[in-house]
């Protein structure tokens, strides 16, 4: 296996074929429930869970939702709490069956259709259910809709076997007023519904706005499938619930393809999206248990001009089979997000997750090929999963928040880089400039013995080291906040970055798991990136990066060493003991000119080896070993200590940028 064989050009992603990995969270929910029509008994009683700790039964239709409207989106984080979120499913939503010979029967022909029952009436070529019960739709319109105007505490469930209909100035299916409307997709039917270009919109409103548009909770069903063409904007939108528990979707759309106000809950399903807008989208903004998006399971396809999901509050991916092409973030979130489970591949225009407060991966695949950045938040939280990240910039990324209404201001504290300011009698650079070469002053090279000119660190290893801090490319302050924090805990994170590996605007901590960077040897980017501190107190972590604005750790409980040591695209990089023992190794996915490496087995104050060039005897063809022997290479000598003024190779550049104050944003 190589690089280009596995994934995309240049990625590095090991086999790690002596690490355990967590095995993936691919089947839905709610997959034992059945998906085939049949005459059968209809409840609306209980809920089926969305997560794997929650199994109780609860009350269908009843929410925790009598939270107040706030004034703003700022009040609604500060009342943000992910636990009061209602992520379930209720056992109708999940069942898809219903009573033929009891349905009213609804048969659209052409020009008109035809009403076989009670509770709905055929105008022509409009339909509108009016009374609570089951309708069965077959047939085609050329230019007509259907429509449900039934009671407040209505329950409608509309079967779709075989429908083709077409409303060329307004949505094809608009429910007006229900309490909850079910759309079943008949087992072997293929459905499609459609609209034109031009609506007639309600008198001073915007809406309707979509093929099938509902001012009611909406739910989708069955096995059968559903063609969306949405040409005046978006495809399936619910001003309230969105939930889809089954069916194949092939939904093409001007806008977001789902769309669902309150919320978007997806159980199950086969989807095939593409739209101008957002693929999947939750916006409510004025109630903190609203605005979130949540997949347990499914086939996903997305191709967005936007975002590929999108929720105001929360986006939360459970499960399923996961492909976003995004002009914009692949999956976004105003708050915060979360990875449970799944096999994700993401190849985004921006962020690949981007969750404005709080993202936390625990569990499963996510194969980023391309993106800008590939997770940011203020909080980046990584328990767990296999993340591999190709990023044209940050690969991980803890920023300060922005909860504003205005774009262009923040409402989170931030303070100025405490060691932004070059000591007194220090050189300065010209403001917001890198010398011409992108690389460090005079000749770009460190000193002959691998040493920083000479700095003292304080007693505790933290702070800035002697030579001064870092400031703005742009000549200004870069934002530093003890709120932004970068924690990795367990799990296995690969990077290959155009910019820092692992980068925070406040503090990082590496507690657990196989971190491994690759960030390319030139310009102002590092492998490792902080403004506060950045402790290892557990985990294999093996990076190689740029000499230019080295860093290493300011501290934790388990040693680690960082050692100018240079090397090309391919070539093995390995930490051996006294013993000749491979600690970790990586085939580096381009040039470095800095190592820095911290593994369970390193000893404080031992002196270990870096090797370039050499072949370990037990790694996989990716070049990751973390035992054997090693042949061949050059070897430059570190020692590994949680003090970093004592790493050999590194000198007074333990904490923070050291010494080009003004020189990096």
């Amino acid at each position: 296996m190589n690089y280009n064989s596995k994934h995309s050009e240049g990625r590095l992603v090991p086999c790690l074929k002596k690490t355990a990995v967590a095995s993936l969270l691919t089947g839905a929910l709610v997959s034992g429930c059945v998906l085939s029509g049949c005459s059968a008994a209809q409840t609306d009683s209980a809920e089926v869970s969305g997560t794997t700790e929650q199994t109780e039964v609860q009350t269908d239709d009843t929410t925790a939702n009598n939270d107040v409207a706030y004034d703003t989106f700022e009040q609604v984080a500060a009342a943000f709490d992910v636990q009061a979120l209602d992520l379930d499913y209720s056992k109708r939503d999940t069942d898809p069956t219903y009573d033929e010979a009891a349905a009213t029967h609804i048969v659209l022909g052409g020009a008109a259709a035809e009403v076989e029952g009670a509770g709905a009436l055929a105008d022509g070529v409009t339909v509108t259910i009016n009374t609570e019960g089951t309708y069965v739709v077959s047939g085609e319109l050329t230019d007509g809709q259907l429509v449900v105007e039934a009671p407040e505490d209505a329950k409608v469930q509309i079967v779709f076997d075989g429908v083709t209909l077409h409303n060329e100035t307004g949505p094809a299916l608009y429910v007006k007023q229900a309490d909850k409307c079910f759309i079943t997709l008949a087992e072997g039917s293929d459905n499609k519904l459609s609209d034109g270009t031009e609506y007639v919109l309600e008198d001073g409103s915007d809406e309707p706005s979509a093929t099938v548009f509902a001012r009611a909770d909406l739910t989708l069903n069955g096995s059968g499938s559903l063609r969306v063409d949405a040409s005046y904007d978006n495809g399936i939108y619910s001003k309230d619930d969105l939930v889809i528990t089954g069916g194949e979707y092939e939904v093409n759309a001007a806008g977001d393809a789902l769309r669902g106000r309150d919320c978007v809950k997806i159980a199950d399903g086969i989807f095939d999206l593409t739209a101008g807008a957002d693929g999947i989208k939750s916006n409510k903004d004025t109630k903190q248990t609203q605005g979130f998006v949540s997949i347990d399971g499914g086939e996903f396809s997305i191709d967005a001009q936007d975002d590929g999901i999108q929720g105001k509050t929360y986006v939360r991916v459970g499960g399923g089979q996961i492909d976003i092409t995004a002009a914009d973030d692949a999956i976004h979130s105003d708050l915060e997000g979360a990875l449970q489970g799944g096999n994700i591949t993401i190849d985004a225009g921006d962020d690949a997750f981007h969750a404005e407060t709080k993202l936390v991966v625990d569990e499963g695949n996510v194969d980023i090929v391309a993106c800008v950045e590939g997770y940011e938040a203020q909080e980046v939280i990584v328990n767990g999963g296999n993340s591999y990240i190709t990023a044209s910039d940050d690969a991980l990324n803890a920023a300060v928040a922005d909860l504003s209404d205005d774009e262009t201001s923040t409402d989170q504290a931030t303070t100025e880089d405490p060691g932004a300011m070059a000591p007194e009698g220090a050189p300065e650079p010209p403001a917001g400039e890198m010398p011409a070469d992108g690389q460090m002053p005079t000749d770009g090279q460190m000193p002959a013995d691998n040493q920083m000119p000479t700095g003292e660190f304080p007693a505790d290893g933290g702070g800035r080291g002697g030579f001064g801090g870092r400031g703005d490319m742009a000549g200004g302050m870069s934002e530093v906040s003890e709120d932004c924090l970068l924690q990795i805990n367990g799990g296995v994170v690969i990077i290959n970055a155009g910019g820092d590996g692992v980068d925070s605007n406040g503090n990082l901590e590496i507690n657990g798991g196989i971190v491994l960077v690759n960030e390319p040897d030139s310009g102002a980017d590092s492998a490792l990136d902080y403004e506060l501190s950045a402790t290892v107190s557990g985990g294999t972590v093996l990076m190689v990066g740029a000499a230019g604005m080295a860093e290493t750790f300011t501290g934790g409980d388990q040693p680690f060493l960082s050692a100018m040591a240079s090397g090309q695209a391919g070539q093995n990089v390995a930490i051996v003991d006294d013993q000749g023992n491979v600690l970790v190794s990586l085939n580096a996915a381009k040039s470095f000119g800095q190592v820095i490496a911290s593994t369970p087995q390193m000893s404080e104050g031992t002196t270990y080896s870096v090797v370039v060039g050499g072949t370990p005897q037990n790694a996989d063809e990716d070049g990751y070993a973390d035992s054997g022997t090693l042949s061949g290479g050059n070897a430059t000598e570190a020692v590994a200590s949680t003090t970093p003024s004592q790493n050999a190779g590194m000198g007074g550049m333990g904490g923070g940028r050291g010494g080009m104050g003004g020189m990096r944003g």
